[in-house]
């Protein structure tokens, strides 16, 4: 209304809208629905739980043991500073993500490094 982009009567009629269909949630069959309490897991419990995909599981102990979930997303373009990245950060890193397509000098040696 103040930029002149709507009239105060749209103004008025909207406030009016929302107020009028402001609802309060029913009570289901006569009772109000409990809140279940969240269980608290550790890492290490979640990567035991049946169905869990391998490389999940593996990241989930790799988060257990080194206590932190830290990703580091890595864009930068030489294969040297990645792995300087790798050198000094692995320790505090769970998961150190690149996109090796932009590295200007990839090869597989850099997968082995």
């Amino acid at each position: 209304e103040q930029q002149e982009k709507i009239t105060s009567e749209t103004v008025v009629k909207v406030e009016k809208f929302i107020q009028d269909n402001i609802f309060k949630p029913s009570e289901q069959n006569g009772t109000t629905p409990v809140k279940r309490v969240c269980k608290e897991i550790s890492y290490a419990s979640r990567a035991e739980l049946p169905g869990i995909h391998p490389l999940a599981a593996r990241l989930l102990r790799l988060m257990e043991k080194k206590q932190s979930n830290l990703c580091l997303s890595a864009d930068v373009n030489s294969s040297k500073e990645l792995l300087q990245l790798a050198d000094t950060l692995g320790p505090s890193i769970c998961i150190l993500k690149t996109h090796i397509d932009i590295l200007d000098d990839f090869t597989q040696e850099v997968v082995k490094e």
